[in-house]
């Protein structure tokens, strides 16, 4: 935490967004494709949001308070500081979801990030930047917003879904604590926000975290080519009397409604069984892909994943360049995919690299305990 003098020449707000589709296109197109997680998981919301009513979008802006920039705040603040505050302030947008206890709740875009995300070390160059403090209080204006407007109106005892995924053996943090929140796909220029709370409270502010991830991205114009099924086989949505079967051929704690609201698409048999697979998770990044042992080393992930990268256009009417950057002609508009890859995973590496990934940043699923904010 900051001094008092530092925190008085700041001024943080946290509003709704009540237009997706205004705060879309002025907030996070413009930094394609840094903020692609993010826009996709606001787009998906726009679609389904009669399913998760108490989801929100919302914006943390972060200004000047120069009422307070007199002799007791000087030295907290210099004058290219604040200049830089007064030109270009500081904002962090976020999409939470705490209904899916135990799964991923909370999607967020910082506007600092396509800067940062560029560097060989993200994580020590923000914390070195001048304007460290106001990108800061910003991510502890969301916080406290969580705590106050989401977690405060949950109930103590774990949902049904998160014993679920406890039975199933997926992983979740234990005991149950409904201020437990799950923070996914955040870049890496983002983890010292939230690995502050660790140093403020202690380890058990941090119940569980997978890192590193390799954030992957895909553009249509490396993706155009789409492999036939091999003979026998047919493109189709996953059965649904195989959908347990994704579940249970992956770690990643899901539940079955989770998956019935994603896009998938399978390779079937003659018979309508699935023998590879793979769906676009709430933010469209390429997920599960899995391949039945008896039929690997055909490239049949790969052939799944192409595929649905076809399929995201569809979903999101990237027909329209809905996901291009403004100054993109429309004939030359890029429709961008990602992937978020483990460092280890080798297997699925390869994979999205034949299908033209590059690996542009970091991420990491990181979960903290907001209840004593």
């Amino acid at each position: 935490m900051g001094s008092p003098s530092e925190s008085a020449y700041l001024s943080v707000e946290v509003d709704t967004i009540e237009d997706d589709e205004e705060f879309m296109q002025d907030f996070l197109k413009p930094y394609l494709p840094y903020s692609l997680p993010l826009l996709r998981r606001c787009q998906f919301h726009a679609k389904q949001k009669q399913l998760t009513p108490d989801a929100e979008i919302c914006l943390a802006t972060c200004s000047i308070n120069e009422k307070a920039i007199g002799a007791e705040a000087e030295t907290a603040v210099s004058s290219s500081q604040e200049n830089d505050l007064l030109d270009n302030p500081p904002w962090l947008a976020a999409h939470i979801d705490l209904s899916n206890s135990g799964q991923t709740q909370i999607w967020t875009f910082a506007s600092w990030e396509h800067e940062f995300n560029k560097e060989l070390d993200p994580a020590t160059a923000v914390q070195e930047s001048p304007q460290y403090l106001a990108y800061q209080r910003l991510f502890e204006a969301l916080f406290r917003h969580i705590h106050k407007e989401h977690i405060s109106k949950l109930g103590d005892q774990p949902p049904e879904q998160w014993q679920r995924l406890k039975a199933e053996g997926k992983l979740v943090s234990e005991p149950f604590s409904k201020s437990k929140v799950l923070f996914g796909t955040i870049a890496e220029c983002l983890w010292p926000f939230l690995d502050a709370l660790r140093t403020d409270r202690g380890d058990s502010a941090i119940s569980r975290e997978s890192r590193p991830y390799l954030k992957y991205i895909f553009s249509s114009r490396e993706h155009e080519e789409v492999m036939s099924p091999p003979k026998g086989l047919r493109f189709a949505p996953v059965p649904e009397q195989y959908l347990q079967t994704i579940i249970d051929r992956t770690d990643i704690p899901r539940t079955v409604e989770t998956i019935r609201q994603l896009p998938n698409i399978g390779l079937c048999d003659s018979n309508g069984r699935p023998i590879a697979w793979g769906l676009l998770s709430k933010d469209a990044s390429l997920s599960s892909l899995h391949t039945e042992p008896e039929f690997r080393r055909q490239g049949l992930a790969e052939t799944v994943a192409r595929r649905l990268l076809i399929e995201q256009e569809k979903f999101y009417h990237d027909a329209e360049n809905a996901t291009s950057r403004p100054d993109d002609d429309a004939a030359d508009a890029v429709v961008y995919g990602h992937a978020d890859v483990s460092d280890s995973n080798v297997a699925s590496r390869k994979v999205v690299e034949k299908v033209g990934g590059k690996v542009m940043w970091r991420t990491a699923w990181i979960e903290i305990d907001l209840g004593n904010v």
